[in-house]
């Protein structure tokens, strides 16, 4: 395998890879035309890795559209390789280019498309790579390729739509805190340098008031370094296994927060498991593809422990009710699913009715917590604009 550099008759550069003896591929790109910048033979495996950086990635937008593309020429008869061909003319983004090029080079080596991109798994997922490689063995890549996009779309609407919901309280906490600080560090010593020229007695909350600002402005340094070490110890918590299974379990026994954890947890199982049956990858291999798709410490293990127990001959029903994660309906329907042999179905169906239960509880949950937060910065911003000016009317009295 060798990296190439070559240079058209126009001056376009372009880089990518090729297979062959030596002397045959200089061969080939001078009669093509092409002015060779290098050549360097590399390794198989390493070889996307060349022009690749561990920032490089594609927007998940940009990845659909790649997918529904291929599928649309596909559809229309249009040779892989000349897929790509134009998806390549059409690319805008050099790390695009950079993809296409390497998968290029790997289908005229005589590759699999699925081998050409689990080499890129910043970009393309194990459930990516799974369901190309089933589609390439049972003939239904086109197939595949519709049940990938839909997979894709559902599963980055709902983290939009939850990051939309949870985007309004977000910002209200935040400006909340600012202009509190604002008033506390900044408006308030102005007004207690006039209340001092003029010898005003100054009640108790002022003065609670007075001493809370200068400390933080005595000790803002202090309070930052804190905040950094209160982060860094949050940090280091969740980065240690036992650590994290016991933060994930509380979050799970939360009100409401628990109940939307969980069930994102079933959507995400429901529909990634779901879709990977139906592209043709076998349940045992869809569970363990599981296992490195989520980031939860406490749905990884579940899915080891589940695993292990359907490779033992266990029903998935019966290995998920050992994990107290999943509800008897879940349970239920999962083993409806196996008993009638539409498993797959069963458990799109399930995804599909829990994404819907989930922005109904994150609806339900911001119609709360919008008036509570409304109240408590009524009450601080409130409470701080009567400490600072109660001593006005002592002022006023003294003026009278």
């Amino acid at each position: 395998m060798f990296a190439y550099k070559r240079i058209t008759s126009d001056g376009k550069s372009s880089i990518g890879f090729i297979n062959g003896d030596r002397e045959f591929v200089i061969e080939q790109m001078l009669a093509q035309g092409y002015a060779l910048v290098y050549l360097k033979e590399i390794s198989l495996i390493k070889a996307p890795l060349l022009f690749f950086t561990k920032r490089d990635t594609i927007p998940v937008r940009d990845l659909i559209a790649l997918t529904r593309q291929l599928k649309a020429m596909l559809d229309a008869g249009i040779t892989l390789l000349s897929c790509f061909q134009i998806i390549l003319e059409q690319a805008q983004t050099r790390v695009l280019k950079k993809v296409i090029n390497s998968i290029q080079a790997d289908l005229n080596s005589g590759l699999s498309l699925s081998f050409s991109l689990s080499r890129f798994p910043r970009i393309f997922s194990p459930v990516y790579v799974s369901m190309i490689n089933s589609g390439e063995i049972g003939g239904m890549l086109a197939k595949n390729l519709e049940q990938l996009c839909s997979y894709l779309e559902k599963d980055q609407e709902i983290k939009n739509k939850i990051k939309t919901a949870s985007l309004y309280p977000g910002i209200i906490a935040v400006v909340s805190l600012m202009v509190v600080i604002l008033i506390i560090t900044f408006v308030m010593p102005t007004f207690l340098g006039l209340y001092q020229s003029a010898g005003v007695d100054l009640p108790l909350p002022t003065k609670i008031l007075i001493a809370v600002s200068d400390f933080i402005r005595n000790n803002f340094a202090l309070l930052v370094f804190g905040a950094i070490i209160v982060a860094g110890g949050g940090i280091y918590l969740s980065s240690r296994l036992e650590k994290r299974l016991f933060i994930e379990r509380c979050i799970y026994k939360l009100p409401w927060v628990g109940d939307i954890v969980k069930g994102l947890a079933v959507v995400r199982f429901s529909r990634t498991v779901g879709t990977l049956i139906q592209a043709g990858v076998p349940l045992l291999q869809s569970i363990k593809m599981m296992e490195g798709l989520t980031g939860a410490s406490v749905l990884r293990q579940i899915m080891e422990e589940a695993g292990a127990m359907v490779s033992a001959g266990s029903s998935l029903a019966s290995a998920l009710k050992e994990t107290g994660i999943f509800n008897a309906m879940v349970i239920q329907m999962i083993a409806a699913g196996e008993e009638s042999g539409a498993l797959e179905q069963m458990l799109v169906k399930l995804a599909d009715y829990h994404e819907k239960e989930v922005l109904h509880l994150v609806d339900n949950l911001l119609a709360v917590l919008e008036p509570i937060l409304i109240v408590i910065v009524a009450f601080f911003v409130g409470g701080i604009v009567i400490s600072t000016l109660l001593p006005m009317f002592s002022m006023l009295d003294l003026v009278n």
